[in-house]
């Protein structure tokens, strides 16, 4: 029930998202630049008909390095992406607007249980301390269905995790991230809830001993 270390290996660098799209689950299109390799940023928007883009690292969290990019930000875009790509991975997506216009929905899982959700501000609109404070919600029937698919698609069963999906107006409802990797997990919303993963956590050691 662990997040073993095979699951944190993976879910480390955002290529698994390329993993999660092979399995038949909807994910944000997404434009790869290896490490070492030029990609043209013009060409890629050009290509792929988008008016503006977000340039992220393949390894981060909480939007960190990750910026917008648009038509008149190009070289801007470029010099990032360039910088990215020297030391690691780089991903190109479009940017979607549901970020601010509705907000993305986080779905958790503690102790193998699926057991509250909350709505979250994108890390690039807010402070790290606003998006971290989320607002407790009840997730849609499609949104809580696309969710709980990808949880039970994970193997080995995480101890905790938070499934991040977006409905969009352009490409429908998308997953996000799988977060994994000391995730914020929203416990400050419900006693309740913190005690009962504190318990999970508990009996996970006693099996352990």
């Amino acid at each position: 029930m662990q997040n073993s270390p095979e699951i944190i290996r993976w879910n480390s660098h955002k290529s698994y998202l390329t993993r999660v799209a092979d399995a038949g689950f909807p994910t944000i299109p997404t434009e790869w630049v290896r490490k070492g390799e030029t990609g043209d940023l013009a060409e890629i928007l050009d290509r792929r008909g988008w008016q503006d883009a977000v340039v992220k690292p393949a390894i981060s969290a909480s939007a960190h390095g990750t910026i917008k990019v648009d038509k008149d930000s190009l070289d801007e875009g470029q010099a990032h992406l360039d910088g990215l790509t020297h030391s690691g991975d780089a991903l190109i997506q479009p940017y979607l607007h549901d970020f601010t216009t509705t907000g993305e929905t986080s779905v958790i899982w503690l102790g193998g249980e699926q057991s509250h959700s909350v709505r979250r501000p994108s890390g690039m609109h807010t402070s790290l301390e606003v998006a971290h404070l989320g607002a407790p919600l009840e997730p849609s029937a499609e949104e809580l269905a696309l969710a709980g698919a990808v949880y039970d698609w994970i193997t080995p069963a995480p101890l905790y995790a938070r499934i991040d999906v977006l409905n969009t107006v352009d490409y429908g409802l998308l997953v996000l991230e799988l977060e994994l990797v000391e995730p914020a997990l929203y416990l400050r919303h419900s006693q309740a809830i913190a005690d009962r993963f504190a318990l999970s956590v508990k009996r996970l050691l006693d099996a352990a001993r």
